[in-house]
């Protein structure tokens, strides 16, 4: 059993032929069918689009993003917790969750810098990291900080030494697995044999089906629409309401007494690069400044710091000194 609210992050890790991806959707659906889309929001990088296509519909997915999209679904995700850091006392809102299926597709430096905040910080904002990667090198395992995971599940991998790098420690025996879903469970000290369950796809649609059967799919509303339309990105209203506490079940997440959906109010490709806003940006920039966000914090979160030049541009977004 995971509970998101004692652990901070999860890393997976298993060759082609481990059974990675089936362990991988099993944690999904029984996290999302035992977790209210109040209590729960997904932002979900499949760069094959493929293995996790079928989780898109359901009413937790707020992203969903494919290869030419990592980076911003990364940023995404950063401004998330961006938002909620500057929120005063203990954050009460739903949990999001960035699923990213193949660590090695992050390539890009800041997209590298963003993910180690969200693995150093983002646990105390309800912000938790799931990352999977079939490279297990400390080129790829190794460019970010993995002090903040709590569980690693390490299944077959191809040599001793790609198994201690998975694991992060040594003599565990990783390589020595037969695949097809057996995994060891690698949490402090504690090293746990385990089997996780075959899912194919008819079985993955099914438990998709349940979890949008019983919380009910909504008409989807998009928070933003992106300059480049590969993200998608719905947003699931769903009713206000007074959990009674937590469900159970494998890989549960416990609900909050009292949960309130937060609106994100950010554009996911900031900061972006030494120009005027777009329209879609001064739309965010507006929202931003209404929800009590000073000047200067928007043009840190948009620009990356103030200069003459992008202090005009946002001004003119803000309709203070030109039309927008």
């Amino acid at each position: 059993v995971l509970d998101l609210n004692d652990l901070a992050h999860v890393l997976s890790v298993g060759m082609t032929g481990s059974g990675k991806s089936t362990l991988l959707r099993m944690m999904l659906g029984t996290l999302t069918l035992n977790t209210s889309p109040d209590a729960l929001r997904l932002i979900i990088v499949d760069p094959k689009a493929e293995d996790f296509l079928q989780f898109k519909r359901l009413p937790h997915c707020e992203v969903f993003a494919g290869r030419q999209d990592v980076t911003r679904a990364i940023a995404y995700a950063r401004a998330i917790l961006a938002e909620r850091q500057d929120t005063e006392g203990r954050f009460n809102g739903p949990r999001v969750v960035l699923f990213l299926d193949e660590l090695s597709q992050v390539q890009e430096p800041n997209a590298i810098r963003q993910l180690n905040d969200l693995m150093a910080v983002g646990r105390s904002k309800r912000v938790n990291v799931i990352l999977a990667t079939q490279y297990p090198t400390k080129d790829v395992i190794g460019k970010v900080d993995l002090s903040n995971v709590g569980v690693r599940f390490v299944g077959q991998v191809a040599t001793g030494t790609a198994a201690a790098t998975a694991a992060g420690r040594g003599e565990t025996g990783a390589h020595l697995l037969p695949g097809k879903g057996a995994f060891l469970r690698i949490e402090g000290a504690d090293v746990t044999r385990l089997q996780a369950y075959w899912l194919d796809d008819d079985g993955t649609e099914s438990l998709v089906q349940q979890a949008v059967t019983r919380w009910g799919k909504q008409a989807a509303v998009p928070v933003y629409q992106y300059d480049a339309g590969a993200i998608s990105a719905p947003y699931y209203p769903v009713q206000q309401r007074a959990l009674s506490g937590g469900t159970s079940g494998t890989g549960t997440v416990q609900a909050v007494q009292t949960v309130r959906s937060v609106p994100v109010t950010q554009v996911a490709s900031w900061p972006i690069p030494e120009r005027p806003l777009t329209a879609t940006e001064v739309v965010a920039v507006r929202r931003m400044h209404a929800n009590g966000a000073s000047k200067n914090k928007i043009l840190d979160v948009v620009y990356g710091g103030k200069t003459p030049k992008r202090f005009a541009w946002v001004s003119e977004a803000l309709n203070e000194g030109g039309a927008a």
